[in-house]
């Protein structure tokens, strides 16, 4: 099965089901999935079942029951996050890609944004996925996607309406494709605003040793922590298909 048969619709299944994306049974995804996190551990470090990276657990990141098995919880309070040395495992450069995640957030409206990834801080800034917070906003719980080209021009790509919920499950899907930035929640497409870019796709995101991060950034003073569940990550290497 070719590239272009992998799409929001079979990932959604595939999640839906409970199947992890590193199976044989889903050769499709696992052909082009880069990084796969289950997050099912109770405590301690998490381990990646594509990728080959170990996710310290910093400031003791909780466990849920999550979608499927367990999540991993997030205290904004406590600034609990998950990091890792990614190597160049995200170094996308001028390829497209995509996250697909499972999220519920214990808070939208907390004045501020919330990093659910990350690698971004003041001397290296790639990539985050973010969800604004802001009480002044009328998007309160909108979901963005942020690439630098460097630590000074970059795309910032918004859904228009508030798309997440406080206390409830959703199945999201960001990506860059090409010179788009395209969002999934529960399989819907959303509307996408670069109302808050100094840039335009495409370019080649920036290459860093910035450590990536789930749950908040290392941006020293503005770490923003994400609260909520998270579960079933994975990110592909390149962009997804309509359902």
């Amino acid at each position: 099965i070719g590239a272009s048969a992998l799409t929001v619709r079979i990932l959604s299944q595939v999640a839906l089901g409970g199947c992890k994306v590193g199976s044989t049974a889903q050769s499709p995804l696992s052909s082009y999935c880069i990084f796969a996190a289950e997050l099912d551990e109770v405590s301690g470090n998490r381990s990646t079942s594509v990728g080959g990276l170990i996710l310290t657990d910093n400031n003791a990141v909780g466990s849920q029951p999550g979608k499927f098995g367990n999540a991993a919880e997030f205290t904004a309070a406590n600034n609990r996050y998950l990091s890792a040395n990614s190597g160049s495992l995200f170094d996308f450069e001028n390829k497209d890609f995509a996250w697909s995640f499972w999220i519920k957030p214990g808070i939208i409206n907390n004045g501020t944004r919330m990093e659910v990834l990350s690698k971004d801080d003041a001397s290296g800034r790639q990539f985050t996925v973010e969800i604004n917070g802001q009480a002044n906003s009328s998007t309160v719980g909108n979901l963005r996607l942020g690439i630098f080209r460097n630590n000074s021009n970059y795309v910032v790509a918004d859904t228009t309406t508030n798309v997440l919920t406080q206390g409830a499950w959703a199945h999201v899907v960001i990506q860059r494709h090409g010179s788009t930035v395209d969002c999934w929640i529960n399989g819907v497409a959303q509307s996408m605003s670069f109302l808050n870019s100094n840039d335009t796709l495409p370019f080649p995101m920036a290459i860093t040793t910035t450590e990536f991060r789930i749950g908040n950034r290392s941006y020293s003073g503005f770490n923003n922590p994400y609260d909520g569940l998270l579960d079933l990550l994975y990110c592909f290497d390149r962009a997804l298909t309509a359902p």
